[in-house]
């Protein structure tokens, strides 16, 4: 938690807390262009910006940094103090809100719950997340998701990619399309995350599949209603990349975006707890299938093979039957309730491994919410809420939904 207090000279006091509310570092009297760095036990300041003379307001972002030198204190949190372009006259005010949502394609009337009260309340939860969204107006969606092996294969697996030109697919019979692709502003993306030190791939034709079409139709007004970034973090395909990476990664992309000037819908696509009918890390035991190296694009009789496994492991894991593992309800309100109290790097060192053991091999997915937090932060405090949560087995997943705007909005 970050408390900021301004001087009239444009310098700030900062304050820092940890999720308990205990004091964990202050600095007084910071001056525009200083590099703020807090560890969770102390806080460093480091003059390694350009310096300004411009007497125009500033913010504090949240954006993500590298490990101080040596010993035990480890970044886990950087604060840059800059110019905050959504003050500069004349330019529109900058937002940024947050809608994070488990994506199970089952509930496209696949598979019908058994419990009426959590179709209802999902149902429920999904339209008023949509009438919420209409109210913002976003200007731009970035969606972070998880591909599902339609688009990326072991031939050549990034951790990250960002598009500047999409196309919706045909798994699970959404309608396909074109997306409405900001190439210029994907670019500029692109230029500016690997500024900040983190390498990320570029397709200048991604194939997207239900990780990004589903929450374009079900909120946000169809494939092409809005001006969309489709940002893709590898949580199917191990190894993946690390929680505390993939933090910094949305941070720096959450950067980018707060700079914009644009009022901007970020979307975390993915999870929670499921277990659908995938080899998971033991395809490498058993030998990796042929499709999953080459890849191509799935003709319409390949996707209905494949859904029909997990139609049926659905009805299997209602039945109580295994081998899926179901959704934890536990492992994720307590996942969510980090995301909620800003504590997002209780996931750094998590391990693969434990995580598939209580969450299903699909949990790995989480990594999406996990970005789309870490660019939320971006723009400094926010206040998030939990809309929703069912643990549905026909859908093999835990089904939740979570709100976030920056504070004050």
């Amino acid at each position: 938690m970050l408390e900021v207090g301004r001087h009239q000279d444009q310098a700030l006091d900062l304050l820092f807390r940890d999720a308990s509310g205990q004091l964990g570092g202050q600095l007084s009297n910071v001056q525009p262009g200083h590099g703020v760095l807090w560890s969770g036990r102390s806080v460093h300041v480091r003059d390694k910006l350009q310096r300004s003379s411009s007497a125009r307001p500033f913010a504090v972002r949240m954006c993500g940094g590298s490990a101080l030198d040596g010993g035990e204190d480890a970044l886990k949190l950087s604060v840059l103090v800059d110019h905050a372009p959504s003050f500069e006259k004349g330019r529109p005010v900058m937002s940024l809100a947050l809608a994070c949502f488990s994506h199970s394609p089952l509930q496209l009337g696949h598979a019908v719950p058994s419990d009426r009260a959590a179709r209802d309340g999902w149902e429920s939860s999904i339209a008023a997340l949509a009438a919420w969204v209409r109210g913002l107006d976003p200007e731009l969606v970035a969606v972070f998701y998880p591909d599902h092996f339609n688009a990326f294969f072991y031939r050549a697996m990034p951790s990250f990619c960002i598009a500047t030109e999409a196309h919706g697919g045909i798994d699970w019979g959404i309608q396909p399309g074109p997306l409405d692709v900001p190439g210029e502003i994907a670019r500029d993306c692109i230029a500016a995350v690997r500024k900040a030190g983190i390498d990320v791939a570029v397709s200048h034709r991604m194939l997207v599949d239900h990780g990004v079409t589903l929450p374009l139709n079900s909120f946000c007004g169809g494939l092409a209603a809005r001006p969309c970034l489709p940002i893709m973090v590898n949580g199917n395909a191990p190894p993946y990349p690390s929680f505390e990476r993939v933090r910094l990664f949305g941070e720096a992309v959450g950067c980018f975006l707060a700079e914009l000037g644009k009022r901007v819908l970020i979307v975390g696509s993915g999870g929670l707890s499921h277990d659908p009918p995938n080899a998971g890390p033991a395809m490498f035991a058993q030998g990796l299938p042929e499709r999953l190296i080459e890849g191509g694009e799935a003709t319409a009789a390949d996707y209905e093979k494949r859904q029909a496994r997990v139609v049926q492991a659905g009805r299997d894991l209602a039945a109580g039957l295994r081998p899926c593992l179901p959704p934890d309800p536990a492992w994720d309100t307590g996942f969510m309730e980090s995301l909620r109290s800003g504590d997002l790097a209780a996931y750094d060192d998590a391990d693969d491994d434990a995580l598939s053991a209580v969450g299903g091999v699909g949990v790995h997915e989480v990594r999406a919410w996990i970005a789309a937090f870490g660019a939320m932060r971006a723009g400094g405090p926010y206040e998030a809420t939990v809309d929703c949560y069912y643990a549905v087995p026909e859908w093999l997943t835990g089904m939740g939904i979570m709100r976030a705007q920056t504070a004050g909005t």
